[in-house]
């Protein structure tokens, strides 16, 4: 979770290179140590530019049922439904009506489960330094990152598929959420699920087993990219320049599996 400084310079920096930002804002509920959370729409100069996306997944703990929610301007909100169009036809007709009410009615359900959550990250995060990892809490979320270059270990990924084996423990290395070789966090950086009847979910993306290049956005199929952005271009947001920073190609839209 972002500290309140980390936001404001977030901020700081879409407004004076005029950027559009999409907030990622699903653990919005799950802080803990006191914390609260921050809408970065809510900041000077943020609401303009801003889709703060949230869901029930992360909330009420139901990964499965895929509702989700998109705020913002009106112009913005109308490209996030261009886009949404063509990835499904209806986000679970009959679940929408339940979170709807959920998040009317189940607020004291979402207090304790935030609360068992945090107990459990304080029992997990005792255990791994224990164990002689450097742990690093976000202050909420599912989950909490160790490096464990620690301990003598650089390859997260060979260090993930060895715990069940070895120890009979699932986690997640962080390389696998960026692309290689441009790492964001440390190769021996691994994401470790807080476990319990009331905390799931956390897979992770099978590595590409060509390589350590992770296919994802090459796969999208190349008339979905082209449409996207002709009907966004006409409802005045361009998108050019995200398809371009996803590593998306004139190239890579004629062979997606190309590179």
């Amino acid at each position: 979770m972002f500290t309140p400084d980390e936001i404001a310079a977030v901020a700081e920096l879409a407004c004076e290179h005029d950027l559009l930002v999409l907030s990622d804002e699903v653990y919005e509920h799950l802080v803990f140590d006191g914390r609260t959370h921050t809408a970065l729409a809510t900041l000077p100069g943020m609401y303009e530019r801003t889709v703060s996306v949230s869901s029930a997944a992360k909330t009420f703990n139901v990964t499965g049922w895929k509702i989700g929610w998109a705020c913002g301007p009106a112009e913005l909100i109308d490209a996030v439904r261009t886009a949404k169009q063509y990835m499904s036809f209806v986000g679970g007709g009959p679940f929408q009506p339940a979170v709807a009410y959920a998040l009317t009615h189940e607020q004291q359900w979402v207090k304790e489960l935030r609360d068992s959550l945090q107990t459990k990250r304080d029992v997990l995060y005792d255990a791994l330094v224990a164990s002689g990892l450097e742990v690093h809490s976000g202050g909420g979320t599912y989950y909490l990152c160790a490096d464990i270059t620690a301990i003598g270990e650089r390859d997260g990924i060979e260090f993930c598929r060895s715990l069940p084996e070895r120890i009979g423990v699932a986690a997640v290395p962080v390389s696998v959420f960026h692309r290689p070789p441009e790492a964001v966090e440390p190769a021996g950086a691994l994401r470790v699920l807080q476990t319990g009847s009331r905390a799931r979910g956390g897979r992770a993306a099978a590595p590409d087993p060509r390589g350590a290049r992770i296919v994802t956005a090459r796969t999208i199929p190349a008339d979905f990219v082209r449409r996207s952005l002709e009907l966004s271009a006409r409802s005045g947001v361009d998108l050019a320049p995200a398809v371009s920073a996803a590593g998306i190609t004139a190239a890579s839209l004629e062979n997606p599996l190309a590179g």
